[in-house]
């Protein structure tokens, strides 16, 4: 991730009032290396890539692989990266995370409050992080025991009505509907467990909601002889009080209609137009799905062919960053990689935190 005070991206006030920068159709969807095997400072357990509300770009395991209790920034225009938190209890393994809140004023230094959760995949809990000035405060914000083992592994947010939901999955050699699970908390952080072996169907892993709030969508997979032999987005409305209606599910796009089946699905973020860019996890692209769940772009990647999540950065949320280890190491090992390429519409995340960014940064 990044700064220093050469490195300060712009604050919200500035992108808020600087004209947008038209980006050439030509230079759309061109992925390049943010950083490669030989400059990264991150591990191979890259993943949770998140934005705040001046662009800057943030992604978990900062240090070596067995550093997963780190958090790290990019600079999205420069690639320097820099150190952002580090978790006192060296158990936590960070994987998803979102920022909420980004109370941005002074364009001499970074965010004067921000409120980001991350996911701890290992402990069954969410962290809570408020960063006020240059004082990080940590705290358990959800948990419950009862968790699947690998809950949560990523988080989507409902950012009007200040809810959470989580997915994760067990990775075993021939998947059960037990080996996925959804949940939602509350703003207090009241877990609610909301999917059974009746709505979802394999292992859940990418998670996000519609930009009205109203949908959720969630990444399903099979396994059979410890290979993916089927890839779904599927769709669940979300009743009034968050829980999603399970008579509602929805194939929102099936990969076997792409012959991909047998490559995951990872991290997905929408833009404003509510086109979901979907990582593929083994397959070394990010796939472009329109409203209407059709296909309409698929960008090969340069550095990872094993993505792991995505998100929407730089000064006007416009720089798509795609995170995951390098080249074609095997899981477990080699180096985290960034790579980005230039969208004609900025993130939804992105640009929810810019459009809060002047109110009191009491997200919760």
């Amino acid at each position: 991730m990044h700064f220093a005070a050469a490195l300060c991206i712009l604050s919200w006030a500035a992108s808020a009032t600087a004209a947008p920068t038209k980006t050439s159709k030509a230079a759309l969807f061109k992925p390049r290396a943010l950083v490669n095997e030989n400059s990264t400072q991150f591990g191979t357990f890259i993943e949770g890539a998140a934005v705040d509300a001046a662009g800057r770009a943030f992604a978990v395991n900062f240090g070596a692989n067995t550093d997963r209790n780190k958090l790290g920034k990019i600079n999205v225009g420069t690639g320097a990266q820099k150190e952002f938190f580090v978790d006192t209890d060296n158990a936590t393994a960070f994987n998803g995370i979102r920022f909420l809140c980004d109370n941005e004023k002074d364009t001499q230094r970074e965010s004067r409050v921000q409120v980001l959760l991350a996911a701890d995949q290992a402990n069954k809990r969410v962290i809570k992080l408020v960063r006020d000035d240059t004082t990080i405060t940590r705290s358990v914000f959800c948990t419950d025991p009862s968790m699947l083992q690998g809950v949560p592994n990523d988080l989507a947010v409902d950012y009007k009505n200040k809810r959470f939901y989580l997915s994760g999955q067990a990775f075993n050699n021939n998947t059960v509907p037990a080996d996925g699970e959804v949940w939602l908390c509350d703003q207090e952080g009241k877990p609610t467990k909301l999917s059974d072996e009746k709505s979802i169907l394999g292992r859940t892993n990418g998670i996000e909601v519609s930009l009205d709030s109203k949908t959720l969508f969630v990444s399903e997979a099979v396994n059979e002889n410890f290979a993916p032999i089927s890839n779904k987005i599927i769709s669940f409305a979300i009743n009034a009080d968050g829980t999603i209606d399970k008579a509602s599910r929805k194939v929102f796009f099936d990969f076997a209609d792409d012959k991909t089946q047998n490559v995951d699905v990872d991290g997905m973020r929408f833009d404003t137009k509510g086109n979901l860019f979907v990582t593929r996890n083994g397959g070394g692209e990010v796939v472009v799905l329109s409203p209407a769940g059709k296909i309409t772009r698929k960008v090969k990647l340069v550095s990872t062919n094993f993505p792991t999540n995505i998100e929407f950065a730089g000064p006007q949320g416009t720089d798509v960053v795609v995170v995951g280890r390098c080249g074609n190491a095997d899981f477990g090992t080699g180096v985290g990689c960034f790579e980005t390429f230039k969208s004609p519409n900025p993130g939804h995340a992105f640009t929810e935190l810019v459009r809060n960014s002047k109110a009191n940064c009491a997200f919760l």
